[in-house]
Parts: structure tokens; C-alpha cells; sequence
């Protein structure tokens, strides 16, 4: 696909992927759409739909604690746009830390080339994988 369909305005609500979603591309160069892991379909019928997470979400009121989560890698994967907090200078690790102590935090995107850390929430959008992303 084209980058300006891989990579909608920000006003097109989730990509072609459903929100929580992630695009990559078949062998054929169609698109094709997987849920992150721990994630799954609301609706198994629609391989195109959204995802939902299979797990109980920080509601931010102290009940769950960071060490109930784990980050799971995506490597070349990115949510483009839905970012609400850069952070500068920071190592791989702070940037895992800063999201697993922010209960808004659902994702990170960690840029190891400049030490940046971009802040993701959801519903995440635009999911893409590509090995031609140079953060992961």
C-alpha cells in the first residue's frame, strides 16, 4: 500500500485496521491486520475489525499496581499519532517505567537513535509493521 494509506490522516478514526489493531502487508502486497498480543478481536468474523484487550485495564483509582502489567515488544511497529506525552533523553528502560507508572499509558513507541519516548493510549490507531520503521 501506498504510505498515505498506510498512514491516514489523523482524522480518519482507526486505519484500515480496526482500532488496537496492526497493518502489515501479505506475500501479494494486501493488507492484513493481527490484534498485539494479549489482545484479541471483539468480533472473530471481522479480520479486519478491532481489538480488545484480554486483560483488565488500570482504571487509574490504585487498584492495580504496575507489577500486575508487562510490555510486550513489537518490533518495527508503530501507532502513528495518539501520542499525549514525548519524552527526551530517556533510556529504553525509563521510558518502560514511565509508561508502567502511568496508568493512561498503553503503549510506548522508544526511539533508541535519539533517546525518545513517545507516550500512547488508547484506543491505539493506525497500527502499521514494517521493517522499514526506524523506531520501534
Amino acid at each position: 500500500l501506498p504510505d498515505d494509506q498506510r498512514y491516514p490522516p489523523p482524522y480518519v478514526d482507526s486505519g484500515i485496521c480496526g482500532y488496537n489493531g496492526i497493518c502489515g502487508l501479505t506475500n501479494e502486497g494486501r493488507p492484513t491486520c493481527q490484534c498485539p498480543a494479549n489482545y484479541s478481536l471483539i468480533d472473530p468474523n471481522d479480520t479486519y475489525g478491532s481489538c480488545k484487550p484480554d486483560f483488565i485495564l488500570d482504571e487509574c483509582d490504585g487498584v492495580i499496581t504496575k507489577s500486575e502489567y508487562n510490555l510486550v515488544p513489537l518490533r518495527n511497529t508503530n501507532f502513528p499519532g495518539g501520542d499525549y506525552a514525548l519524552l527526551h533523553n530517556f533510556t529504553e528502560e525509563e521510558c518502560k517505567n514511565s509508561c508502567l507508572n502511568d496508568c493512561f499509558c498503553a503503549a510506548v513507541l522508544f526511539d533508541g537513535g535519539n533517546q525518545n519516548c513517545w507516550k500512547k493510549k488508547l484506543p491505539l490507531c493506525h497500527g502499521v509493521q514494517s521493517i522499514t520503521l526506524w523506531r520501534y
